[in-house]
């Protein structure tokens, strides 16, 4: 399990250094493989941390919206959240939502319909809640190591 789990936190790595880059194809054929350790995971009973399945998502997500697929890329930026949504006061899951959140902002922003422009305005609503929280921790992290100082 250790080295499965390894190999797909590896692989979701390299689909985010593609992504960053702006090559959606590799950052594709990456998820496909982390596609496959996933499902090798699943048959060994073991359970993939929440935090990697919402990154996989997210990344899916962020590929699927660079190529075009608009209503996949909607979906699987959704069921990051919803996994997000398990553990909302850990800083990177905080910022990992943001994401997730502005992706969907974008998205629904281009529809050009008065419901996209709806749920634009919710999913901007929802990441400024987000973000907020996020520098409420960090600041309470900044003011924690100047007392520990």
């Amino acid at each position: 399990m250790g080295s499965t789990s390894q190999a797909l936190y590896y692989v979701l790595e390299c689909a985010a250094a593609y992504l960053h880059v702006s090559n959606s194809y590799m950052a594709l054929m990456k998820l496909s493989e982390a596609e496959a350790l996933r499902s090798s995971v699943k048959k060994e009973r073991n359970a993939i941390d929440r935090f990697e399945e919402a990154i996989f998502f997210s990344l899916k997500g962020e590929v699927c919206s660079n190529v075009g697929c608009v209503k996949l890329a909607k979906e699987m930026s959704r069921q990051a959240l919803r996994l997000l949504e398990k553990r909302r006061k850990k800083q990177a899951w905080l910022v990992q939502r943001s994401r997730c959140l502005s992706l969907l902002e974008d998205l629904y922003s281009q529809e050009g319909t008065s419901g996209g422009q709806r749920f634009s305005r919710l999913a901007a609503l929802m990441k400024a809640n987000t973000d907020s929280k996020m520098h409420s921790y960090q600041a309470a992290d900044s003011h924690i190591g100047q007392a520990l100082n």
